[in-house]
């Protein structure tokens, strides 16, 4: 025979209360999806996130922009350190990303977390003339410095450019621009084509740009003459070693300085106007086409291929 106390009561009531609770089932909870652009798992106790600068689709498209070099060109990030077709420079087909002006070899450049292949021939970063506008959904800043993920191709920030992915049917965008003073006309034209299936899903991006040539004359800045005193055309002393006199430091070789755009100085040297020829910005015809495949074999497993190609003409000098 068993007595109840209050001691008893008070434990049948605790178990009681417990066997309810656990009975009671867990409120259903959808994951949220999170997706690491660059890690290398272990951390310090002191290390946070970073900050990311986030451009839509929509920031991208009232931009009236229809390169992504030319879209780049106009954030404030990195407008003063691009790297641009010009006359006489090495890189009259390759447009980068400089960040923070440490140079387009130290600034990394993505495409879907993935690294965008140098480019083959001139520049130190990736060449932006090889990803179609159509084909980005966002484009991330990370302006902090991520050598420690990346390496050093990554100490003035990475920028990664995230395309489309649940995009159908076609979309094309069309531009054309006329600058006020000569030069610099442009035709720009950029496609992208998505479709779906259960399972799988492919979309192909096709862009083509042409640009004028914008010579250095047809600005005001460079409406002063260019003086570039390279060359043979005059000379210092005479035959026997003498100096030509003095007042005059330099005299010009007879028939040195009689060609277009030379023109002598007031010291008697023989100068040529490299602005009447030089231009701010190269002739340029970019075509570039991006294809992107998916397929889902499982909710946890995914495969994804992508290929781009491009070419790009440019021309620098007058004929």
């Amino acid at each position: 025979m068993f007595k109840r106390t209050k001691v008893c009561m008070g434990v049948l009531a605790a178990l009681g209360g417990a066997l309810v609770l656990t009975s009671m089932p867990a409120a259903a909870q959808d994951a949220e999806r999170i997706e690491i652009t660059g890690s290398r798992i272990k951390r310090v106790d002191a290390e946070g996130a970073l900050p990311v600068t986030t451009i839509s689709r929509e920031q991208l498209e009232s931009s009236g922009a229809t390169t992504v070099a030319e879209f780049m060109r106009s954030v404030s990030f990195a407008s003063a350190g691009n790297f641009r077709p010009q006359s006489g420079s090495s890189a009259q087909s390759y447009a980068g990303i400089d960040l923070r002006g440490l140079g387009d070899g130290r600034t990394l450049v993505l495409l879907d977390g993935q690294r965008v292949p140098v480019a083959p021939m001139l520049g130190e970063g990736g060449d932006l003339n090889a990803i179609p506008m159509a084909m980005i959904e966002r484009v991330e800043i990370l302006t902090d410095g991520a050598s420690a993920v990346y390496g050093s191709d990554a100490i003035a920030g990475v920028v990664n450019f995230i395309t489309r992915k649940d995009f159908q049917g076609v979309e094309v965008m069309v531009g054309y621009s006329n600058p006020v003073n000569d030069g610099g006309e442009k035709r720009e034209m950029s496609a992208a084509i998505g479709m779906q299936g259960e399972n799988g899903r492919l979309m192909a991006g096709f862009g083509n740009t042409k640009r004028g040539m914008v010579y250095t004359r047809q600005r005001p800045w460079g409406q002063e003459l260019g003086v570039s005193s390279y060359g043979n055309n005059y000379r210092t002393v005479d035959a026997n070693g003498t100096p030509i006199g003095p007042t005059t430091a330099w005299t010009a070789l007879p028939g040195g300085c009689t060609a277009e755009n030379f023109w002598l100085t007031d010291s008697g040297s023989c100068s040529y106007n490299y602005n009447a020829v030089a231009a701010d910005e190269a002739e340029t015809e970019n075509t570039s086409l991006f294809l992107r495949g998916e397929y889902q074999f499982s909710p946890d497993w995914t495969a994804f291929v992508n290929g781009s190609v491009s070419r790009v003409e440019s021309f620098g000098r007058p004929d």
